[in-house]
């Protein structure tokens, strides 16, 4: 076990718990060798903000290509990302959060701070987790031993099974009452502990509706049973799992990234087409909160280079300026005054009151906005989709209305932070009643088969979704829905879809046990044909 923690990381977490809760810390100072820490002078609050805090840049690493994929962003061009683009989210997985929850392992032991233990313990599962819903086959058994310089890569199932049986570790830790309280949980705030014990089987239930096609008789019981437990999942907006982005700029920016990327210097992105069409096409309370316009008149067409190329979109109408998937034609005129860009939720952006304004980095929230992970919405779409095609405890449609209806609300109080904006096109309780109200009516129709009930619960999670690629992603190639998605017909270099990404590039390169994966290659729990999606 590798014991060092860089001087660098640990002031990190000095400068970041100054900042949020205004403390100074003399911890530096006690410290021997601050470059080399051992676990008789590792301060378990440091070590758990900065797993904590390695934990969301992995993920934020990674989320960008899923988000790409699912079409929840625009692809530019085609299915290609550089390897190379990967080998910062497979050090901050291996070096940074396995390593970190190791040595707090050996801390809290010693020191019986089993919350700390404990919620490291699910940032473990739950980054394993995603790197075999990414990669695949990845290293496991092997990994993190100092005695081994090239480790193997083990089965994806391998890997969830040991992602399992930490969850079950960090159940056991979390159930403790009286251990010490994490003091700056940068996800749940104060006395998080029956957070982070709900989020362990929240996780369960993730990791269970995602195997169901492969071993669905297991996914069946382990999914009643908890259900059939009261409490165990995350259930309410103050237990949801995200990370919250605060709106300092200096002298480390803790604003949300895509609010700095888009509300800085003009918008850097285009939105997707497709995504922005399915909620627009359906009158969704949720529009003007994920987007802001930058310009509600219809684009020029020397702004619009896809009119000559034959796509399904190419502009949706009313000012939503984006690109269909895949679409690589670009251009400079105006471009980044004129597309449409991120909104209030979930990046902290402006809320969209048809003002038609450039974005500047004093627009609405001012970057305080979250990552979400895993919220009470999702969790209810997994209930739906697990009592659609599995049979298990409760009513799918029952499922699918509250998830809707819990993602709204998480939604709409993001335009609380537009102070100056018009509150006129705030939906009112009937609009969004009605909303609700028609999708059921469309679930209802008896005409509909389970396949096509599964579409309209899955299109639903992936609007609630707006900011997780990777739930989206997987999915996609989970049930090949939504029906909805845009395919690779408008692709101009178009290649094959990836079920999984490519191994890091220096992975590749340093360790001689892992050579490089076809993009076709599948998940193990990603059973379907080989030409399912595109």
């Amino acid at each position: 076990m590798n014991n060092n923690i860089k001087i660098g990381l640990t002031t990190v977490v000095v400068i970041l718990t100054v900042l949020l809760n205004g403390c100074e810390t003399t911890e530096l100072d006690v410290l021997d060798d601050p470059n080399n820490v051992n676990p008789e002078e590792a301060n378990p609050d440091f070590l758990i903000n900065q797993i904590q805090l390695d934990f969301n840049s992995f993920i934020g690493q990674v989320n960008g290509i899923a988000m790409d994929y699912s079409r929840m962003t625009h692809l530019f061009g085609e299915y290609f990302f550089d390897p190379a683009g990967l080998n910062t989210a497979w050090r901050l997985a291996y070096a940074d959060v396995f390593e970190d929850t190791i040595l707090l392992e050996s801390v809290a032991e010693e020191r019986e701070f089993y919350t700390h233990a404990g919620a490291g313990q699910v940032m473990r599962a739950y980054t394993l987790v995603t790197l075999v819903d990414l990669f695949g086959k990845v290293p496991f058994s092997e990994a993190n031993d100092v005695s081994i310089l090239n480790p193997k890569v083990d089965e994806g199932e391998d890997v969830y099974a040991g992602a399992m049986v930490t969850l079950d570790e960090a159940i056991s830790n979390l159930s403790i009452e009286n251990a010490p309280p994490i003091q700056e949980d940068l996800y749940f705030g104060d006395n998080s502990r029956q957070n982070w014990l709900k989020l362990a089987n929240s996780l369960k239930l993730k990791m269970l509706v995602q195997t169901r096609l492969v071993n669905e008789e297991a996914s069946r019981d382990g999914i009643n049973d908890l259900l059939n437990e009261p409490d165990l999942l995350i259930e309410n907006e103050n237990e949801d799992f995200a990370f919250q982005y605060l709106t300092v700029s200096t002298p480390n920016d803790s604003r949300h990234p895509s609010f700095v990327a888009n509300y800085n210097n003009g918008s850097t992105s285009f939105m997707s087409n497709n995504y922005m069409n399915i909620l627009k096409s359906s009158d969704d309370p949720r529009l003007r909160y994920y987007f802001y316009r930058q310009r509600t008149l219809d684009p020029p067409n020397n702004d619009l280079p896809c009119i000559d190329l034959e796509l399904e979109l190419c502009y949706i109408g009313d000012g939503y300026y984006g690109r269909d998937h895949g679409d690589g034609s670009f251009t400079t005129n105006g471009m980044f005054n004129r597309n449409t860009t991120w909104g209030a939720y979930p990046v902290g952006g402006r809320f969209d009151d048809n003002s038609a304004d450039r974005t500047n980095p004093e627009d609405g929230g001012q970057g305080e906005g979250i990552r979400p992970l895993l919220l009470s919405s999702f969790v209810e779409f997994m209930k739906a989709e697990a009592a659609l095609t599995l049979g298990t405890v409760g009513n799918a449609r029952e499922y699918l209305e509250n998830g809707i209806r819990k993602s709204i609300d998480k939604v709409i109080p993001f335009g609380d932070l537009n102070e100056n904006s018009d509150t006129d096109f705030t939906p009112s309780q009937d609009e969004i009643d009605n909303f609700v109200n028609t999708i059921l009516n469309e679930y209802d129709d008896p005409a509909n088969s389970e396949i096509e009930k599964l579409d309209i619960i899955i299109t639903q999670y992936h609007i609630a979704l707006w900011g997780n690629g990777i739930e989206a992603y997987n999915n996609y190639r989970r049930t090949g829905l939504p029906s909805a998605i845009q395919g690779t017909q408008v692709i101009l270099s178009t290649g094959a879809f990836p079920r999984v990404l490519q191994y890091p590039a220096r992975t590749v390169t340093l360790n001689n046990n892992i050579s490089q994966q076809n993009i076709t290659n599948q998940v193990f729990w990603d059973n379907n044909d080989e030409n399912f999606i595109d």
